[in-house]
């Protein structure tokens, strides 16, 4: 099937040219009563084949986006990231703001986050 192909194809290209270190940090909420859930639980996830950059203007431009936040595209082979979690580049935490799957339509090949500190 070619989404397959082109979550693979995303994996390959994004793994050969991975940058610095990037990592999801999944948050999992407490599992008490909505009155008082308890703490939450973070686990680690060191994603292979993420890149970080400034965001693209247009996230800017549409409203997604600030000009001081990151983007992280990340393949889709791996963890899924929500926008309750964080990630960390470099040893610098961010928050998820936004999520955007490429392509719009169809099974995602890479996810772009949109990261504010």
């Amino acid at each position: 099937m070619i989404y397959d192909e082109m979550r693979d194809l995303a994996k390959e290209i994004l793994d050969e040219f991975k940058q610095g270190e990037i990592a999801l940090i999944k948050v999992t909420p407490g599992t008490g009563p909505i009155s008082d859930p308890g703490p939450s639980t973070e686990t680690v996830i060191e994603l292979s084949g993420a890149t970080a950059r400034g965001v693209k203007t247009k996230y800017v431009i549409n409203g997604l986006a600030n000009a001081s936040d990151l983007q992280v595209t990340m393949h889709t082979k791996g963890p899924m990231p929500e926008q309750r979690d964080h990630m960390s580049v470099d040893g610098i935490r961010f928050k998820i703001k936004e999520i955007v799957a490429l392509p719009a339509a169809g099974i995602p090949s890479v996810y772009v986050c949109i990261l504010e500190r």
